[in-house]
């Protein structure tokens, strides 16, 4: 898609409170924190006012890109998917954007640009005078900035632990009242008998405990089922008041809720736009290949076709410039100019000397032999 014209832009739907931002009025940047995968990366945004709400254009600060699905709604709040998605195409087709998301600590969703290629397109975004104190600001290091939603939901899980531990002692508050109560209301009865009839009272007053549902002559089983419940209530309404004071915590003018609305929020990498992306590369790769394929085998149909046009045109000017001459060639001339090689014995070559020698050794060594082998008269 390199050299494409460029897709109309859809200025009938253009942002009409950017003109009325100069450098005197424009919104701070701010910086919040955005923590995906385990790892922190510091965002800078910037507020723009739209028919709608308001838009924020964001930059990370690990790579320096700028974000250009955020510009372009910035720009053209009310215009179509379609026309930010040709427009994106493009961009990608029309510029260099590797290193700009894929680079950092994680990837964000959306299409993001360097900062160069920022500046050329804010031009046509009239996003001018906006984008320049954005893509100057730097954070400072000793600062700690706000995180995203998806983080601030993540830390009451902690604080909400101790609530639930709160109604489980209900259950061991019960138990325990009861037998106070009754053993204070014995000793009355055993004070007019003996002290063996207090012991079989105590005795027999343990099942008579057990089983004051089915027959409690006495008036004191009573006040204990009206008390029980109301132990038990005790504790189900401390959770009440927890939320009510949590509630009234976060419901404050905090710093951290008062720019809840002011954070922005970050999507994070869309599977469907990368398998998308990866098919227009192979795509891409793909015809390259296959063009500087076709280049290569027109080079060579071109020098093939040149070769076989000249290499006749010369041999016949060759032929008719070169005279006619008859080379007889007798079947005795070719054998008396090459002499055949014959294999011989490196000791026919040897001199009359070394013939000598070798015959003498030969010699003497078939005469020892002869006389270490017949017998001796002589000895």
């Amino acid at each position: 898609m390199s050299g494409a014209p460029r897709p109309d832009l859809p200025y009938e739907h253009i942002n009409p409170h950017i003109k009325s931002l100069t450098a005197s009025n424009l919104p701070a940047v701010k910086f919040q924190e955005i923590i995906r995968d385990g790892q922190s990366t510091i965002v800078a945004r910037m507020k723009v006012p739209t028919p709608t709400g308001h838009a924020f254009i964001l930059r990370r600060l690990d790579t320096g890109a700028v974000s250009l699905t955020t510009m372009f709604r910035a720009a053209f709040p009310t215009a179509s998917e379609e026309a930010e998605r040709e427009e994106s195409a493009w961009v990608k087709a029309n510029f260099d954007l590797s290193g700009s998301n894929k680079s950092g600590k994680s990837r964000f969703a959306g299409t993001w640009v360097s900062a160069s290629v920022a500046a050329t397109l804010a031009d046509a975004y009239s996003l001018t005078t906006i984008l320049e104190p954005l893509t100057e600001a730097k954070p400072d290091p000793n600062t700690e900035y706000r995180k995203s939603q998806r983080a601030q939901q993540q830390t009451p899980d902690k604080n909400a632990t101790p609530t639930k531990q709160l109604p489980t002692p209900s259950p061991s508050a019960i138990t325990p009242n009861p037998p106070k109560r009754r053993r204070e209301a014995s000793p009355p009865k055993s004070s007019t008998t003996p002290a063996t009839r207090s012991t079989a009272a105590a005795a027999t007053s343990i099942p008579v405990r057990r089983s004051t549902r089915t027959a409690s002559p006495a008036p004191t089983p009573i006040p204990k089922i009206v008390t029980s419940p109301r132990v038990a209530k005790s504790p189900t309404k401390s959770p009440k008041v927890g939320r009510r004071r949590l509630e009234a915590e976060t419901t404050a003018g905090s710093d951290e809720t008062a720019v809840d609305e002011d954070v922005a929020e970050v999507a994070g990498p869309d599977p469907i736009q990368d398998i998308a992306e990866q098919k227009e590369m192979i795509a891409a790769f793909k015809a390259q290949r296959e063009a500087n394929r076709a280049q290569k085998d027109g080079e060579d149909v071109g020098m093939s076709s040149t070769d076989e046009g000249e290499g006749p045109a010369k041999r016949a000017r060759e032929e008719e410039d070169a005279p006619l001459q008859f080379n007889f060639k007798e079947p005795g001339a070719e054998a008396e100019n090459k002499e055949r090689a014959i294999a011989t014995n490196r000791r026919v070559t040897m001199t009359s000397q070394r013939k000598s020698l070798a015959w003498g050794a030969a010699a003497f060594a078939v005469a020892f032999g002869a006389m270490t082998m017949l017998p001796n008269p002589w000895f």
